[in-house]
């Protein structure tokens, strides 16, 4: 959800306070589409850093993405 707010228009990024920018009118406007997002905007992300180290700042695009359903496991797993 991090990664696909900071990539539309409109958002900003303070890496001093580790949380996405935005005026009000962009605010409300996500937050009347999004309601989940309302948790990421102008707070503080508590822990960014270390989640970025752990999941990345990437997102799987296209052919790369993938789902626990795409990968072949047989029942001992």
């Amino acid at each position: 959800i991090i990664c696909t707010i900071r990539a539309e228009s409109g958002f900003g990024w303070d890496d001093n306070m580790k949380m996405i920018t935005c005026d009000r009118s962009t605010y409300d406007a996500t937050v009347m589409a999004y309601k989940k997002n309302e948790l990421f905007l102008n707070k503080n992300i508590d822990h960014y850093d270390e989640m970025a180290l752990v999941v990345g700042k990437d997102m799987a695009t296209e052919s790369f993405a993938r789902t626990f359903a795409d990968i072949n496991l047989d029942d001992s797993n």
